[in-house]
């Protein structure tokens, strides 16, 4: 052996990296959005206008960590989308702005999702 480790493949100061990073954040982001929703979509009551969950079940820490998880990701790909499209190295300038948008938008929708829980959420014993 030469003594030096393995080629790095994957360079984290790269700019085309954030770009690619700032895509699957948006992705992961869209992901936890929707799974928040579905959550919703199946505890929701039309004809009462609640979400029913139970105070000593998981739904509650579930969701909220679908909620947590889709803010995180979707703010992490939202910074790594901004900060690779404005450099000049950047070769992949056009990932980078649909990497911000992909996540600008599911964290819009993860904030939808939690402000409609929080004025139709029904507490059952």
């Amino acid at each position: 052996m030469s003594g030096q480790g393995p080629a790095v493949a994957f360079d984290l100061k790269a700019a085309e990296t954030h770009s690619r990073l700032s895509v699957a954040c948006g992705a992961a982001s869209g992901l936890a959005a929707l799974f928040a929703l579905w959550m919703l979509s199946r505890n929701y009551e039309g004809s009462a206008k609640f979400v029913y969950y139970s105070q000593s079940g998981l739904w509650l820490p579930v969701f909220l960590m679908a909620i947590l998880f889709g803010l995180l990701f979707g703010a992490g790909g939202f910074l790594l989308g901004l900060t690779s499209a404005a450099k000049k190295r950047n070769t992949l300038t056009r990932l980078s702005w649909i990497g911000f948008f992909i996540s600008a938008g599911m964290v819009t929708l993860t904030l939808c999702a939690g402000v409609f829980f929080y004025f139709t959420r029904n507490a059952v014993k």
